[in-house]
């Protein structure tokens, strides 16, 4: 039989996920695959997120020591000096490109 929602839940909370990880995994599934539950699909999908999110904090902790945006930097992403004024910004295409899911992968 296939297992309903607050069961998969359930079951992942048991093997010690965080209930984050679990929600997030849960519902990317859901999204990707509907509601007919793989609970090894959602294990991986879990174990997928844990490392994103360990590479995220890493990231984070690497590029600001103190964890506060400096202030250089702050003032110039908001600056408007450097932009280009709209009489001479490149035209944008009007038609966009399709790519099939596989060109990606």
């Amino acid at each position: 039989h296939t297992p309903n929602k607050n069961n998969v839940i359930e079951r992942l909370g048991k093997l010690q996920f965080s209930m984050d990880h679990i929600l997030r995994a849960v519902k990317l599934y859901e999204h990707n695959f509907g509601c007919l539950y793989d609970i090894n699909a959602i294990v991986e999908l879990i174990v997928r997120l844990q490392q994103k999110d360990a590479i995220h904090v890493d990231n984070n902790n690497n590029n600001n020591n103190s964890g506060t945006i400096d202030e250089k930097d702050e003032e110039k992403r908001s600056s408007t000096k450097h932009r280009k004024p709209i009489d001479d910004a490149v035209p944008q295409h009007k038609h966009k490109t399709h790519h099939s899911l596989h060109s990606l992968s």
